[in-house]
Parts: C-alpha cells; sequence; structure tokens
C-alpha cells in the first residue's frame, strides 16, 4: 500500500466522494465515482484528458473503458455543463439529513404503497 499511496491519491482519489459518503451503491457505483471525479476539476482541467473507468460484478465479470474527455471547455459547451452539474456534489451530500432507521422504514414503507400510482404527489423528501 505505502509503495502506492502517492499513485493512489494522484489517481484515485478524487473519484472516492461518492463511494466515501454513501458506500457500495452496486450497478451505479463507477457511475458515482465518475461524477466524484469531474466534481473536483475544472472544465480546463480535464479537457483533453482520458479517464480510465473500471467496474466488476461479484467476481465474474468485469468491464474496463476509457472516456476521451472533450477538448471543448468553453462556457456553455457539453463538458462545462457536466462539470457545472456536479460541482456542489459535496454539499448536497453534506446536506443529507440524519434519520433514525424507523423513520427510514416508515419512508420505505410509504414509497412501495405509492409506487406507480398516478397523479402521486410526494408526502415526504
Amino acid at each position: 500500500m505505502k509503495a502506492s499511496s502517492e499513485m493512489f491519491s494522484q489517481k484515485t482519489k478524487a473519484s472516492l466522494l461518492v463511494s466515501n459518503q454513501n458506500g457500495n451503491m452496486y450497478t451505479p457505483s463507477v457511475y458515482g465515482c465518475l461524477a466524484s471525479l469531474l466534481a473536483q476539476y475544472s472544465p480546463q482541467q480535464l479537457a483533453g484528458q482520458r479517464i480510465g473507468v473500471f467496474s466488476y460484478g461479484s467476481g465474474f465479470a468485469a468491464t474496463l473503458y476509457s472516456i476521451k474527455v472533450s477538448q471543448d471547455a468553453t462556457p456553455g459547451s457539453s463538458l462545462d455543463k457536466i462539470i457545472v452539474s456536479v460541482t456542489d456534489l459535496k454539499a448536497r451530500l453534506d446536506s443529507r439529513k440524519c434519520i433514525s432507521p424507523e423513520v427510514f422504514a416508515e419512508n420505505m414503507t410509504l414509497r412501495e404503497k405509492t409506487h406507480h400510482l398516478a397523479n402521486y404527489i410526494p408526502q415526504c423528501s
């Protein structure tokens, strides 16, 4: 671990904000890590870079691909819009409200009862 600590911090640590705050989300974990990475840098810092994305499932299958980031980091560009959409990611995570397991269970029961109801108006956030 010590031998790769600096490289890990340099290449991977920025992608772990959501994982460290939420734990394993299974399928969306890799995208949570991607959002975490994007939230740490400006469009200018990411323009033209390549991002390696690796995901595995239960040791049976794995996927490795790379994303080539657009060179266009101008205001209003696709890259700029994506970065702007996640710049407040840490603030959104920090604004979560801690609730008791009982309240969580009540909220889940409400979701189960109201799932797929037409014209439903949510009762809580």
